[in-house]
């Protein structure tokens, strides 16, 4: 979902290049308004428990600048794609995020799981989008 407020044109897909690669998050859209702090992220996790999606203790919640600048995984993932603040308004394409997870200091609390992201305006709360992604993590031993 997209608001035509604040942006337009809304692209997402999860790809990857070959049997055994990563996955790699592709965005694409067009900003009616520069992003700076006013723009808030928020990623609410659902934990898979008995067939349903449950909303679970893990919450992530950014100021557009201060995550690409502070945040080890999802703003380091956003900044490597070339964005920086403040991200001016027009069109931009994000190409192949990953998270960063070789350095990720815990075990996950759960293997199947739903991100709500949802970019919403400051100090209004207005959503500029929405987007659902479905996650699987693995635990490796290294």
């Amino acid at each position: 979902m997209c608001s035509d407020k604040y942006a337009a044109d809304l692209k997402f897909y999860v790809n990857r290049y070959g049997r055994k690669s990563k996955y790699y998050i592709q965005l694409e859209g067009t900003l009616k308004h520069v992003w700076v702090n006013n723009v808030t992220a928020h990623l609410i996790f659902f934990e898979y428990l008995h067939n349903e999606y449950k909303r679970s203790f893990v919450e992530m919640h950014f100021k557009f600048c201060d995550m690409l600048k502070t945040d080890p995984y999802v703003g380091q993932a956003v900044a490597a794609t070339g964005v920086t603040c403040p991200l001016a308004a027009g069109h931009h394409k994000l190409s192949n995020i990953t998270i960063p997870a070789d350095n990720f200091p815990n075990v996950w609390p759960f293997e199947r799981c739903k991100v709500d992201i949802k970019m919403r305006q400051s100090p209004t709360e207005d959503l500029i989008f929405n987007i659902e992604l479905y996650l699987l993590f693995k635990q490796t031993n290294s």
